[in-house]
């Protein structure tokens, strides 16, 4: 069953919940995590290129997006929690700087939270696959269903959600990176339904087909891959499973045809506090009764 709504918009329906220590230091953090079954593995590194800071232009590459830091991998969503928390109490070494002499890196200590969150995963409307997409040779997964992102699941994840939510920080955005996620109704639900229960944190799906090409996006030093989702105008998706469009493919060198996947492309939905605050011009409407 669908959750209730929160009494108020920007009230947690999560009780007690720390708060950071006033006066603290705080350096912001952006993670893109992987779900097990994306075609894409991400560097670790996910800075472009493992370069040691950001580029001045974030969307202005057409081999990664810029402005991220942290790559993880995830097989569902308890490990997702997880692997949060643990950059919590300890930054893999890119993130601070080593001494000279060093000659392994090593971890370092935590400076702030996340404030720029991607979890990029296979979707339908109203729907991210957590732990990987249904298998095709069923005609309901109960496995995949049962691990998704959806209005009918947030009950059960409230847990997990509340460890994201202290994870992450006030004014922070999270974007659901997977096809069709924000399309229709059932989108716009997901988005007001989660965004209750993550109050303060913009809540971002797509109502397009996103693409990611492995072969442009390979980091070929280090074997794995840079961050990133492109946004087209698609609204279906083709034979290709959840890539774009043949005419998509060709354009991939064009940034204004094609943009990086962000909260101001052409498919993005926003939500905060239970309301949505953006609606993208390419939608779908509802079927006619």
């Amino acid at each position: 069953m669908p959750l209730a709504p929160t009494s108020r918009p920007g009230k947690s329906s999560f009780a007690k919940l720390p708060r950071a220590a006033a006066g603290k230091r705080s350096t912001p953090i952006a993670v893109w995590a992987d779900a097990p079954d994306v075609p894409n593995k991400i560097c670790s590194n996910a800075r472009l290129g493992g370069a040691t800071s950001h580029p001045a232009n974030p969307d202005g590459q057409t081999n990664g997006q810029g402005g991220w830091d942290i790559g993880l991998q995830f097989v569902n969503l308890t490990d997702f929690a997880t692997q949060l928390e643990q950059l919590l109490r300890e930054l893999p070494p890119h993130m601070c700087a080593q001494p000279s002499i060093s000659w392994q890196p090593q971890p370092c200590p935590p400076v702030g939270k996340v404030t720029r969150l991607a979890i990029n995963a296979h979707g339908e409307p109203g729907r991210l696959y957590l732990g990987g997409s249904p298998a095709v040779n069923l005609v309901f997964d109960p496995k995949a269903e049962g691990q998704a992102l959806s209005v009918q699941n947030l009950p059960s994840m409230v847990a997990d959600l509340e460890r994201i939510y202290n994870a992450t920080a006030t004014g922070s955005t999270i974007f659901l990176m997977g096809c069709l996620a924000g399309q229709t109704t059932a989108g716009t639900e997901l988005l007001k339904q989660l965004s209750q229960l993550l109050p303060d944190r913009r809540i971002v799906a797509f109502t397009t087909v996103g693409y990611q090409a492995s072969g442009r996006m390979w980091r070929d030093k280090e074997g794995c891959s840079e961050p990133g989702m492109r946004d087209t105008i698609d609204i279906n998706k083709s034979a290709y499973g959840s890539q774009a469009s043949e005419d998509r493919f060709d354009g991939w060198d064009n940034l204004n045809m094609m943009p990086w996947a962000s909260d101001t492309s052409p498919g993005a939905k926003i939500a905060q506090n239970g309301q949505i605050i953006r609606q993208p011009p390419i939608d779908v409407l509802p079927a006619s009764p």
